[in-house]
């Protein structure tokens, strides 16, 4: 009976650490996403940015930074109710994981852009070269999509 009660104990604190671990995992996802947030809404209302993510890219084209940020809020809400809802399961764990992992490629994209687009801005002729129909730029907030 012992062995019972000792097994059992051990599984309940593995499921609670795996809910710890994914709520901190959940806080990283949503904190991460809401710089993405943070940093398109401000390349595309200067500089303007390319935007490989079709669902984004269809939102940005209504040409509103409000109608982006609430549709981004939105997405990210869910995202974090569902790890959250889910944070005792070995797949609410594994989703957290990935998200993070995604998440952290996106962050050395981030990286990479702001320093390319810092050298293009340099010579904004070559400027041109990163125009096609997935570029986004917002004349300024609130107004229409600049398309080339």
């Amino acid at each position: 009976m012992a062995v019972l009660e000792s097994a059992t104990e051990l599984l309940t604190d593995a499921v609670r650490a795996r809910g710890r671990r994914v709520i901190w995992l959940t806080i990283a996802i949503v904190a991460v996403s809401l710089a993405d947030l943070y940093l398109t809404i401000l390349y595309t209302t200067t500089t303007g940015m390319v935007e490989i993510n079709p669902l984004a890219r269809g939102v940005m084209g209504f040409g509103s930074p409000a109608l982006l940020a609430a549709w981004k809020i939105g997405l990210i809400a869910l995202t974090a109710a569902i790890l959250v809802v889910t944070r005792k399961t070995r797949t609410g764990e594994i989703g957290a994981w990935l998200g993070c992992l995604v998440l952290t490629l996106l962050a050395f994209h981030w990286n990479a852009y702001a320093h390319e687009i810092h050298l293009v801005l340099q010579h904004p002729e070559e400027l041109l070269t990163f125009m096609d129909d997935r570029w986004i730029h917002f004349r300024a907030p609130g107004a229409h999509v600049a398309r080339p």
